[in-house]
């Protein structure tokens, strides 16, 4: 949301965060400016998709970019919900670096 505030400049953004077949899967989509987005991954100032994209991969998901320039940004991020290794929680914790609880606000900056 930070993201699609300070650089997209978008005007609508939609969260939608789904359990299917085991995974959990987190879309976001916005309608901003758009980017080029083999460069952004290739760490060209875009740190926060660098961020994403290494939580996703500590926990064992997928981390995936659509964009263009004019056309806006979705990005899609699929954990899976059980691994017979390591507890969930646990892992989700490590990948962020604090601790999980199952029901958590977060404030979402305006302006």
């Amino acid at each position: 949301m930070n993201n699609a505030r300070k650089h997209a400049a978008a005007s609508q953004v939609v969260v939608r965060l789904n359990a299917e077949s085991g995974s959990l899967r987190l879309t976001i989509e916005d309608d901003g400016r758009g980017f080029e987005v083999s460069s952004a991954l290739r760490g060209s100032g875009r740190l926060g998709l660098l961020g994403m994209r290494d939580r996703a991969r500590r926990l064992r998901g997928r981390f995936d970019v659509q964009s263009a320039v004019g056309k806006g940004t979705t990005v899609i991020v699929t954990i899976p919900l059980a691994d017979s290794k390591r507890p969930i929680g646990k892992t989700i914790s490590d990948a962020i670096g604090r601790s999980v609880t199952r029901s958590e606000s977060l404030p979402l900056a305006t302006g």
